[in-house]
């Protein structure tokens, strides 16, 4: 009998089959002659993430069973940003999430460190100096607002996304990883009233006798959309962002 199993061994190694453990599972598999295995499934999300390793921490490389078919799971942290990838067994790149690592000093926001840049050779402004290129677009500094930011996809290339809540509004504002340009900003135009204002357009036509909560604001194209909440109702105005007239109201019992 051990003669057969080890004959089989070296017909598998033979044949350039890869045999190992499914993460979590105990189950066996053998991997096909030319699949990429856990190295370059590894190396495949780093060359993405343009990670030098020697800045790596936390690397993780699974290969899973998911609905019957196999794939590589890639996580790692770098500079303060922490990266999922999932590869098929052909080395495909399916997905790649990014989050703050919180359990990083910086929280985030470094200055981008061993994390190289494009095929040009540039180098990531880092998370701060992004961060900071949002709020100066609206005359904020981290005095005023704490903001989020993770190095993430956008529109196929990479960007820093930017979010913050300052006066009732969520801001989502995309900066170039490299030049720190503002790439996409959902802050309203600078022809429309104020967010304040049209808090307050909305707040007059209810004629409340107290202070509202759970307040939000958001541009739906040309209008501002708030809600609140008051004495057991809920509330929501659509505000003309131009001029501040009350588009819409409707209020119901909570």
């Amino acid at each position: 009998m051990k003669k057969l199993l080890i004959a089989a061994v070296v017909l598998v190694l033979a044949a350039g089959i890869t045999v190992g453990v499914l993460a979590g599972t105990g189950v066996i598999y053998v991997a096909k002659a030319g699949e990429v295995d856990r190295r370059q499934a590894q190396e495949i999300a780093l060359t993405d993430a343009a990670a030098d390793t020697a800045g790596v921490t936390d690397l993780d490389v699974d290969r899973e069973r998911r609905n019957g078919e196999i794939f590589y799971e890639v996580e790692f942290k770098l500079n303060g940003v922490e990266h999922k990838y999932l590869l098929d067994v052909n080395g495909n790149i399916l997905s790649h999430y990014t989050d703050t690592d919180d359990d990083d000093p910086g929280h985030g926001l470094g200055t981008g460190g061993n994390a190289a840049g494009g095929s040009s050779g540039q180098s990531y402004i880092g998370a701060t100096a992004a961060r900071d290129a949002a709020l100066a677009t609206l005359g904020l500094t981290t005095a005023d607002v704490r903001a989020s930011v993770e190095l993430d996809d956008y529109r196929g290339s990479r960007a820093y996304e930017v979010d913050f809540t300052y006066g009732y509004y969520e801001y989502e504002i995309y900066v170039d990883p490299f030049t720190g340009e503002i790439l996409r900003s959902n802050a309203p135009a600078a022809e429309y009233i104020s967010v304040q204002a049209a808090l307050d357009a909305a707040l007059a036509d209810a004629a409340l006798k107290g202070s509202p909560w759970d307040i939000e604001i958001e541009l739906e194209g040309a209008n501002y959309k708030v809600e609140f909440e008051y004495s057991g109702y809920e509330y929501e105005y659509l505000i003309d962002a131009a001029t501040g007239a009350v588009v819409y109201s409707h209020s119901e019992r909570d």
